[in-house]
């Protein structure tokens, strides 16, 4: 008797390392898991229908959702035209390969399957002329296997995926052409699995699928998917898309010449609400431009960074499409894959391999062409809307006073954290710095100070932080020995380096001594982003402080291609004062991958006690200024400490919050409904908030001002002081009240103390 050969799993072929870094930057939720498997689908029904527009095929999702101690289940259907084994094996055995689009107007890379790994275990059964095939991708390690190739139906006793959770991929003999794949995701997985209204409210309005699921009439692909999802007790859900009600405001048919010789057209259509939309991410909102080729949407956005938080635009929502950015990223993959040189007019892939940032802004035809007409027509909505209801708040007066709380609130904070160099106080551990702003791929470190009679310097100091964040940062040495402070030698310290892996929001990282933990330190991880340029050259700020004998370093941004076209370039400084500031006569800045700026940093020093000059940078006939200010202790954070009044959503029922990366800028939101109130206007009236000289607004503002402060003095306090809060370690972490309440006092301890100060003769 013949052995039965037992398939063995492959690798797929290629740069195994980038498929799965590219799989696990581009799926980082169940939802875009299933975008990934459903725009697949209706790929496969037009292939099948082809040239057939009207088409609707149908497409089934199964999903028994688990939780912490057992696996979710996820399957998902077509009775499309199904693969052999060839065909499957094509599709497997290369991440990232342009393959023949064979009449399908979407996608054109073989990464759906594969990048789906990297949530689940990956099953798959298709059926092609009455024969199956089935074939497996193991969890985020990108190996494969066809198990059954080209099986008749009548010889098929058993499948891969048998005992699944239930899920069984066929349960009879008559099957038909068509795909079944099955997602197990493991119990211990780090991505959210979503309640099942949560992910068919998702599916609703994801951005990527409104095409094919679109009930529309005007669509020109209408509803190509009968898209029905079933959960366990086998209730059913329709999954379709509904834009809301608008009017028709634009509808421009758009000629670009993208080269000599190349006329392409463009069609940009824009519809106006009644009352702005609903926030939320750009995945999942309605308003914005969809960017969209053939068919398939390559992002949702207002296309300039600098439009995406313009409050009137949350009233528009529109289409911008050209078959030309298809045809661009064809032709680029056949660049690359035949090796030869990239053409001036397509030298880069023309949207994001990941698809999470859609096109490439600063690819020629991106940048000059396509979004160039949009663009001028978004900004002179912007422009009227300005016009009409006033952009600015002109009361100086009332700004300064406001200022002035804050300058007040903020000594109260110097007062409490700032050593100054003193001598520490008994039990007393600090970090420095005090918090770590680490940018992705890069190395920053901090060190513990702590008095030599408070350890032992035989022993170790710990660190940890939450297991949830182990893939955003990466601590090079968890322990380190303290080692005398050579400046003070009653005072020890020990170091750490900790690298930034993925972006991510402020935690804290803990410090602990004999397993007792002693202070914290905050650690955010960060991308570098475009820049929304006022000049094309400019400093990160108009305004520097730097103490007396101190250094400070500035950033020089300047912006990429248009303004400078080389990715490294050197330019001249020149300083007004130099008896008051120091500084070197040039700086050198370099392209920032990803980004539409070159940058640099200009390190400075302040010599005359308040004195001040006047820093430029030039090229050309281009300059940029910086105010660079000596103080005696306050530094930027000291005199910088402003609020700034937004129209955006900050979160829910929040009013306020210090602004990420910026934490002396304190944004109020007119778009909660209290702010509103208070200001009398969600923008300002010809430069004016109508209520803002009234008692009732400055009340308010008082208050806003001091939760402000309170939730940064606490902050402090869990990072520099956590004694101040044993009491709460001795709580019975089990009894919520009694932990909240007891939280709750010292919050409220800290906000009456600002509230307080607030309301002192001096400030009122």
């Amino acid at each position: 008797m013949k052995k039965k050969r037992i398939p063995e799993w492959k690798d797929v072929e290629g740069s195994r390392r980038q498929a799965q870094q590219t799989a696990l930057g581009s799926i980082t939720s169940l939802t875009q898991g299933l975008v990934e498997l459903i725009t697949n689908v209706d790929d496969a029904y037009e292939r099948l229908n082809k040239p057939n527009k009207s088409y609707q095929g149908d497409c089934a999702i199964f999903y028994d959702r688990g939780g912490e101690t057992r696996a979710t289940t996820l399957k998902i259907s077509d009775k499309a035209a199904g693969m052999d084994a060839e065909k499957l094996h094509s599709v497997l055995k290369r991440h990232g390969d342009k393959i023949k689009s064979e009449g399908a107007s979407r996608g054109f890379f073989a990464r759906g399957l594969l990048d789906v790994s990297s949530i689940a275990d990956v099953f798959i059964q298709t059926v092609k002329d009455k024969k199956i095939t089935t074939g497996q991708i193991k969890y985020q390690t990108f190996q494969y296997k066809i198990v059954d190739r080209d099986v008749p139906i009548n010889k098929m006793n058993q499948t891969i995926a048998k005992g699944i959770d239930g899920f069984d991929f066929h349960k009879s003999k008559k099957l038909k052409n068509g795909t079944d794949i099955i997602l197990k995701i493991p119990s211990n997985s780090a991505i959210n699995i979503p309640q099942i209204k949560t992910l068919i409210d998702n599916l609703n309005k994801q951005y990527q699928l409104r095409n094919i699921l679109s009930t529309e009439k005007n669509k020109e692909f209408k509803n190509t998917l009968n898209l029905i999802l079933f959960d366990k007790k086998k209730n059913k859900y329709s999954i379709n898309y509904n834009s809301p009600k608008a009017k028709l405001e634009i509808d421009e048919k758009i000629e670009l010449f993208p080269k000599e010789g190349k006329k392409v057209l463009a069609h940009f259509q824009l519809y106006k609400t009644e009352n702005p939309m609903e926030e939320s991410t750009h995945e999942y909102r309605h308003y914005g431009i969809l960017t969209q080729g053939i068919k398939a949407i390559y992002e949702n956005s207002f296309l300039d960074e600098s439009l995406n938080n313009e409050s009137i635009l949350k009233s528009y929502y529109g289409v911008l499409k050209c078959e030309y950015i298809d045809e661009l990223a064809h032709d680029f993959e056949n660049n690359r894959s035949k090796k030869k040189t990239y053409p001036t007019d397509n030298p880069k892939p023309i949207h994001d391999q990941e698809r999470r940032r859609g096109l490439t802004k600063d690819h020629p035809f991106v940048k000059n062409h396509l979004f160039k007409r949009p663009i001028q027509i978004l900004n002179e909505i912007v422009k009227k809307h300005r016009k009409e209801s006033g952009n600015d708040i002109t009361d100086k007066e009332d700004l300064e006073q406001q200022k002035k709380k804050f300058d007040i609130l903020h000594q109260e904070l110097k007062n409490y954290e700032n050593l100054n160099g003193k001598q520490l106080p008994y039990g007393k551990w600090m970090v420095f710095p005090k918090g770590l702003k680490i940018k992705e791929g890069e190395i920053a470190s901090f060190r513990v100070y702590t008095n030599v009679s408070e350890v032992d310097l035989k022993n170790e100091v710990e660190v940890s932080f939450p297991e949830k964040y182990q893939n955003n940062i990466s601590i090079k040495n968890f322990k380190s020995k303290f080692k005398v402070n050579p400046l003070r030698n009653e005072q020890c310290f020990a170091s750490f380096e900790i690298e930034g892996l993925k972006e991510c929001d402020y935690f804290d990282l803990n410090v602990n001594y004999k397993n007792n933990l002693k202070t914290q330190v905050r650690v955010s991880v960060f991308i570098e982003k475009n820049r929304n340029f006022k000049k094309p050259l400019e400093f990160e700020k108009e305004n520097y402080f730097v103490k007396e004998n101190s250094g400070k370093n500035l950033t020089v941004f300047a912006k990429y291609p248009g303004f400078i076209d080389t990715k490294k370039i050197k330019l001249t400084i020149s300083n007004s004062n130099q008896k008051a500031v120091t500084s070197s006569s040039e700086i050198i800045l370099n392209y920032i991958e990803g980004t539409n700026y070159l940058k640099g940093v200009l390190k400075v020093k302040g010599l005359k006690l308040q004195d001040s000059s006047i820093i430029s940078v030039n090229h050309e006939s281009t300059s940029s200024s910086a105010v660079v200010n000596v103080m005696k202790e306050k530094d930027d954070s000291g005199t910088e400490y402003m609020p700034k009044y937004v129209t955006h959503f900050l979160g829910s029922n929040v009013r306020a919050a210090w602004k990420p990366q910026e934490e002396n800028i304190l944004e109020i939101t007119t778009d909660h409904p209290l702010v509103r109130y208070y200001l009398g206007a969600k923008e300002p009236i010809n430069g004016k908030f109508p209520n803002f000289k009234t008692p009732q607004w400055k009340m308010f503002f008082n208050d806003i001002l001091s939760h402000a402060f309170a939730e940064k003095m606490v902050a402090m306090n869990c990072s520099q002081k956590p004694e101040t809060y044993e009491t709460l370690a001795s709580i019975n972490k089990s009894d919520i009240k009694e932990t909240m309440s007891v939280a709750n006092k010292f919050y409220s301890n800290e906000f009456n103390k600002f509230m307080s100060l607030l309301h002192s003769e001096k400030v009122t």
